[in-house]
């Protein structure tokens, strides 16, 4: 499923082309194409949402504002996974920038590349991913903060376990707000750890 951030903008249709499983060997296909008539630059925020067959989620997309910044410096989204079924909340940011400065977007900030928080409909905190940062906020608690920039971490909550991926090995400690978590993964291997309050500190 596709969803655009901005469809008042843009024009959808089906359009014929090629598709092609391997080297010498094509077929016709259609294809969805999306455009918009801009002057200057512009953006094709977009979620891309997978199903099975049959499945219909109501995906919704909504910007979040920021003072003085348009969406092709940076961006932020409110994502409802499946709005008025009790699907989660994700909140989306990205910066286009080469460095990143701290931003406020709803209730996070955030000083980094990229940054995404997904949360039940009850509120409890499901997933956190940032790419190039150190801090990210939620009001007045750190969700996750490092001793310096991490190149990319995500984290989910399963239960009492705290999953914990990276394509690299930390190289800073991370501490994680994640209450009630009494065991914590690190690319599917358990690792040490040490409790304060509701936050888990991970070393390097």
């Amino acid at each position: 499923k596709l969803v655009p951030a901005d469809p008042a903008s843009m024009t959808a249709s089906i359009r014929s082309g090629y598709y092609s499983e391997a080297t010498a060997s094509y077929s016709s296909a259609e294809y969805l194409a999306y455009t918009q008539s801009a002057t200057g630059s512009t953006s094709y925020d977009t979620v891309i949402f997978p199903e099975d067959t049959g499945q219909n989620h109501n995906v919704t997309v909504s910007r979040l504002a920021m003072a003085g910044v348009n969406p092709h410096t940076a961006t932020a989204l409110t994502i409802q996974l499946d709005a008025g079924n009790n699907g989660n909340v994700a909140t989306y940011y990205l910066s286009h920038e080469t460095t990143h400065p701290t931003r406020s977007f709803g209730t996070y900030s955030y000083d980094g590349e990229l940054a995404y928080i997904e949360k039940t409909s009850g509120g409890a905190l499901s997933r956190i991913a940032i790419n190039e940062g150190s801090l990210l906020t939620d009001g007045a608690t750190n969700l996750l903060s490092a001793t310096g920039k991490i190149q990319n971490l995500s984290a989910k909550y399963d239960g009492t376990t705290l999953e914990l991926s990276s394509s690299d090995k930390l190289a800073y400690a991370v501490t994680i707000f994640a209450p009630g978590v009494t065991s914590v993964t690190f690319n599917g291997n358990g690792v040490g750890f040490t409790t304060a309050g509701s936050f888990v500190t991970v070393a390097a």
